[in-house]
């Protein structure tokens, strides 16, 4: 076998943006626990193979006047960066598990 042809059959395959995007989703809900209250997880490619993971949850605010205003707003905000093949190598800030 052509060395060209071992060396592209031995290189590890980058995964598509999407896999990786859900790759990056895995390890903060690893890393973290999911919020009960989690409306959108919005997962962002920054560059390269660095993250901004914005997690929405759902606020419930009592008014004056007795009714209940249900809003969501960020409450955790992480940039990751990944290795190629698809693993965390590291949070800012650092991930604590809060959620189960």
């Amino acid at each position: 076998m052509p060395v060209a042809e071992q060396e592209r059959q031995a290189a590890p395959t980058k995964p598509e943006p999407q896999d990786m995007a859900k790759a990056v989703e895995k390890a903060v809900f690893d890393a973290l626990g999911r919020p009960t209250n989690l409306t959108k997880a919005k997962i962002t490619n920054v560059w390269g193979d660095n993250w901004r993971v914005t997690l929405w949850c759902a606020k419930e605010k009592k008014t004056d006047c007795g009714s209940m205003v249900v809003s969501a707003e960020p409450l955790h905000c992480f940039f990751i960066t990944m290795s190629p093949g698809g693993e965390m190598i590291e949070s800012n800030p650092k991930i604590q598990r809060k959620y189960e």
